[in-house]
């Protein structure tokens, strides 16, 4: 009788965890190969990883030799009747339940035999309702051929493997994602801070690296970032969150240049606010959101800081009356107002301030 250390279950059990340490493909194909002896006796195994639909093999990682997996390709897929009885059922099978003279008149059974094995057992990987691969077991032919306890492990098995695969998958398309992320970020020329709802630092672009003298360390939510944008962000979060703002529009100065900021909360479920800092030039007018807009957009916001309608507006800028109306609602979300009213009175405030500096 087994001790409690080599008890079946416990064996399953130390698989599965095993299984579970396990984040990128190569790992849980690794980790296969070392652990699945612990509970199920084979001289030959194998992982493949097959493509939903066509049955191509796209990868495949055997404690066998090379050149039998280059034979098994050539000669024995196309006639391999576990295989194909395996592909068919979406379930294990082995080849004690074939015919003897069928299986020995295999390809697959000739391959195998000229490696010294004799028994063969394969099952399915399912994963999203299709088999995306197959787990594979030979035994010599002087171990005994694969029984219906073989099969009911081969089953666990495939089904702890096909939950880290899938895992694995996941981690693997969240990081390329990432990373594409990233590369889009770097290649926007205005400054890009993440955060969350409390202004602490998660992610930043190169321009932000650069122009803000930014230096983040997403650990543990610390961030190291330029005391003015962080008491910046900071404030914009804290107003957000506490009088339920979506936009949030600020003046800020960092590492002697001036910047635009615009923060805008992301939808809840993210816990995070979007900063943009869009770098003022000496030339552009001294209005907070002046260098946020489009050519087209400061020319609506200077029609309409002179008091004129929209259909006038229309008229001076030769185009339609809706048109402006569009230009003006994204004047509206980019400036943090939502009316004209207010639009006017940042612009002429922004004047009032421009025109006291020149002055003194």
């Amino acid at each position: 009788m087994d001790d409690d250390h080599n008890h079946p279950a416990l064996r399953t059990h130390r698989f599965a965890l095993a299984m579970q340490s396990a984040t990128s493909l190569s790992d849980v194909a690794s980790v296969f190969l070392t652990a699945v002896h612990d509970i199920i006796d084979a001289d030959g195994i194998g992982l493949y990883q097959l493509q939903a639909g066509s049955g191509r093999v796209l990868d495949v990682h055997a404690a066998v030799d090379d050149s039998m997996l280059h034979e098994y390709e050539h000669r024995g897929r196309r006639d391999d009747p576990v295989l194909a009885h395996v592909l068919e059922h979406r379930r294990p099978f082995d080849s004690s339940q074939i015919c003897a003279s069928r299986w020995r008149e295999s390809g697959a059974h000739t391959v195998l035999e000229a490696s010294g094995f004799e028994h063969s057992l394969e099952a399915p990987l399912v994963i999203a309702g299709a088999v995306t691969g197959t787990i594979n077991f030979a035994r010599s032919d002087n171990l005994r051929p694969f029984e219906a306890s073989d099969l009911e492990v081969a089953s666990l098995i495939a089904e702890h493997l096909a939950l880290a695969l899938r895992r694995a998958h996941h981690i693997a398309l969240l990081a390329q994602r990432a990373a594409m992320f990233e590369s889009a970020m770097d290649r926007i020329s205005d400054s890009v801070v993440l955060t969350d709802t409390d202004g602490r630092v998660q992610y930043s672009n190169r321009t932000a690296d650069n122009d803000l003298e930014t230096a983040v360390t997403v650990t543990g939510g610390t961030d190291s970032i330029d005391a003015g944008v962080t008491e910046a962000v900071r404030q914009a979060c804290e107003s957000i969150t506490s009088e339920r703002k979506r936009v949030v529009v600020q003046d800020i100065q960092s590492a002697g240049k001036s910047f635009v900021a615009r923060s805008v909360r992301l939808p809840e479920r993210t816990n995070a606010v979007l900063t943009t800092l869009h770098a003022r030039s000496r030339a552009t007018r001294e209005l907070p959101v002046w260098s946020v807009l489009t050519r087209r957009e400061q020319q609506i916001a200077e029609f309409a800081s002179q008091g004129l309608s929209t259909r006038h507006i229309a008229d001076k800028a030769f185009i339609s009356e809706n048109t402006v109306k569009q230009h003006l609602k994204r004047v509206y979300a980019k400036a943090g107002v939502s009316s004209r009213a207010e639009l006017v009175q940042l612009i002429w405030a922004a004047d009032r301030q421009a025109s006291e500096a020149t002055v003194s």
